[in-house]
């Protein structure tokens, strides 16, 4: 009886441990497929890395193992090199699949590395870019590698798993924590150490959350680094990181609540792709890597690859997501308007164009330099606008930029080397009055504006059929000239001020219209406008210390007024009106368009195509609408949306002392008072 029961019990503890034995073989299996498919690859060839490298010290020539670079580490570059190898080695119909010279490469790799480990003094390196790569060439060669190599090898991955913590520099949080618990996944896989499974996905389920800290925000807009605007950097590996985490658990008892990808799916789908368009992401939401030669796009398109398995009810979306980041084209639009409130940013999206307005209150940080990168940002995200068709009227533009004509920015040009922000320090946003109202389809923003001695009130009222741009209580007194930018992007085809071709690579005068790319921009014509059309040239280096020093160069196109050295409550307003051919900005067309307001108080434009006035009240104030006599009253700061329906008036309203938006429906026939 008794030998029955241990026989029992045997047999029963057999039967536990065989799924956890599955589960390990289930998710080194993903592990392996996700390395292989599903990890965006390095723009160099593998010929190319194979060429430099020494099979007798076992490293790369052209990389130096002394360098400190905290940005491109050179050592943590033999460890990715690493990787792409072994992915050629693994990868069937690569011309190097099961090479045994290649296989020997790789090893030599790892010995050299085993034997001459060094570390950086950006521990980033230490924690999570070399452990990260570890674990990817171990899984793929797995198999391949000496007994007990992996299990030696598994604390020099783990530096930043604690007992009571995930930690770097401090308590790891967003993308941070992300990379650790993928590490320890990959360590935990490799070693079947079971518990160390369930805590990085316990914990990694426990960072896809809606938060106000770091990470993804109420808007599904994204956190890094305090209060700092960083879907398309740290952000955009946090899709990555967590769309590999719930596939590799998918199907095992690890396996992510529906929950967590529901929020990963929204993030991705209402948050990030509404920031885009063709291949254009957002560029104020990349913090320093806005300032890095690599592509930019490779890592939405594999968590969207990622996340179409593991959510199937949004694939069609998926799917053009995906085609619009790959090709540059997608088969819907996207159309209407979103604001993001926790990040001062609103995007307006139509078949014709993407317009972007981001600002900064004191809420949140601009941007950030730190690591030599993003030397020359200190004017992004202050009223940072872009305005794009294709979506590539930008795309790798940084190393030509005037950095001191943003598009959008309002600021001196001095021509002066730029201020660099020792990280977030000094980026705050100054002002609380930066707010935006949004009724999905249209929406205003507003920006009460303070920077270095330029003062200003400033709005964008956003429709599908174009933007107006309203400037009052200007104040400054300077040395150099004041500009109000509207655009610096790639030049395409020819430039007509007023209707005629500019004749020279620059011009300045007092513009009624300037015409480049589809785009009419409709001046005041009592300011002297300067348009450039002609060659930049520019280096990488200049912007980030880690870059190559090469000179590259294009034909640019800048427009800016020219608002002097002096202004006291000075005011104007321009129009921009996208996908509009040579003289198709009529008088018409552009009287659809009427300013009703624009002072230090109210500023409010009518859009006669769709009926609306948009309002923002910067103090109390009445405003008289365009209909039968009617006028709103405000008794405190707010913005309004007015739009007229038959005999109705339909008001959405967004009340900066509550921050809450309301949208309600009142008679025509009577005054409005809130």
């Amino acid at each position: 009886m008794r030998k029955t029961l241990l026989s029992l019990l045997f047999l029963l503890s057999c039967l536990a441990a065989r799924p956890a034995q599955d589960d390990f073989g289930k998710i080194r299996k993903r592990l392996y497929e996700i390395t292989l498919y599903h990890t965006p690859r390095p723009a160099c060839s593998p010929e190319e890395i194979i060429a430099v490298f020494d099979p007798q010290r076992g490293l790369f020539t052209d990389l130096d193992y002394t360098n400190q670079d905290r940005a491109l580490w050179h050592p943590g570059i033999h460890w990715r090199r690493l990787t792409e190898l072994a992915c050629q080695y693994r990868l069937p119909g690569s011309p190097h699949y099961r090479s045994p010279r290649l296989r020997e490469y790789i090893l030599k790799g790892i010995d050299y590395w085993l034997a001459h480990t060094v570390e950086c003094v950006n521990r980033w390196w230490n924690y999570m870019g070399v452990p990260y790569e570890m674990g990817k060439v171990f899984i793929l060669m797995r198999d391949e590698l000496p007994e007990g190599l992996i299990a030696s090898c598994k604390e020099r991955m783990l530096p930043g798993v604690r007992p009571d913590a995930y930690y770097f520099h401090t308590k790891a949080t967003g993308q941070n924590l992300l990379w650790l618990t993928t590490i320890h996944i990959y360590a935990s896989a490799l070693t079947d150490d079971a518990a160390g499974l369930e805590r990085a996905y316990r914990t990694a389920a426990g960072e896809i959350v809606v938060t106000t800290g770091e990470g993804i925000q109420p808007d599904f807009s994204f956190h890094q680094h305090d209060a700092q605007s960083y879907a398309f950097g740290y952000g955009k590996q946090f899709s990555l990181s967590a769309a590999q985490i719930v596939y590799s658990a998918s199907g095992t008892r690890y396996a992510l609540p529906e929950e967590k990808i529901r929020i990963l799916s929204r993030y991705l789908l209402d948050g990030q792709q509404w920031c885009t368009r063709g291949r254009l992401l957002e560029y104020t939401a990349m913090g320093r890597e806005i300032s890095r030669r690599e592509e930019k796009t490779g890592a939405l398109v594999t968590a969207c690859r990622l996340m179409r398995k593991a959510d199937p009810a949004r694939a069609a979306e998926y799917d053009r997501f995906i085609a619009q980041l790959e090709t540059g084209h997608r088969s819907r639009p996207l159309t209407g308007n979103r604001y993001f409130p926790r990040i001062d940013l609103m995007v307006q999206h139509s078949p014709d164009f993407l317009f972007s307005i981001k600002g900064v209150s004191d809420r949140i940080a601009a941007t950030e330099s730190g690591n030599r990168e993003n030397l020359k940002g200190y004017y992004l995200s202050k009223g940072t606008q872009f305005i794009s068709r294709r979506g590539d009227e930008y795309e790798g533009i940084f190393p030509l930029w005037d950095w001191e004509m943003l598009p959008g920015s309002l600021n001196t040009h001095s021509g002066n080397p730029l201020p660099v922000f020792k990280w977030r320090i000094g980026t705050w946003g100054n002002t609380p009055f930066v707010y935006g109202v949004s009724d999905s389809l249209r929406g205003c923003f507003a920006f009460d504006y303070r920077m270095d001695s330029v003062t200003a009130r400033r709005g964008w009222f956003l429709w599908e059929d174009g933007v107006a741009c309203l400037v009052s209580g200007l104040d400054f007194e300077t040395v150099h000239p004041v500009l109000q930018t509207l655009n610096q992007c790639y030049a395409r085809g020819p430039v007509l001020t007023d209707g005629r071709p500019m004749p020279d690579t620059d011009a300045r005068g007092r513009y009624r219209t300037v015409w480049h790319d589809s785009v009419t921009y409709c001046l005041p014509g009592d300011r002297e406008a300067l348009v450039f059309a002609g060659r930049r040239s520019g280096t990488w280096y200049d912007i980030n210390r880690s870059m190559p020093q090469d000179t590259v160069s294009a034909r640019l196109f800048s427009l800016a007024l020219d608002l002097g050295r002096t202004s006291r409550d000075g005011s104007f307003h321009c129009l921009i009106l996208p996908g509009t051919g040579p003289g198709e900005a009529t008088p018409a067309r552009i009287g659809r368009f009427r300013v009703l307001r624009n002072d230090r108080d109210v500023q409010a434009v009518w859009n006669r195509s769709c009926d609306q006035v948009q309002i923002v009240a910067y103090r109390p104030a009445r405003i008289a609408l365009p209909w039968n006599g009617r006028s709103v009253r405000l008794t405190a700061p707010a913005l309004l949306l007015v739009g007229r329906e038959d005999r109705t008036l339909r008001i959405t309203r967004f009340d900066p002392s509550t921050g809450r938006r309301l949208t309600e429906i009142y008679p025509l026939n009577r005054d409005l008072a809130f």
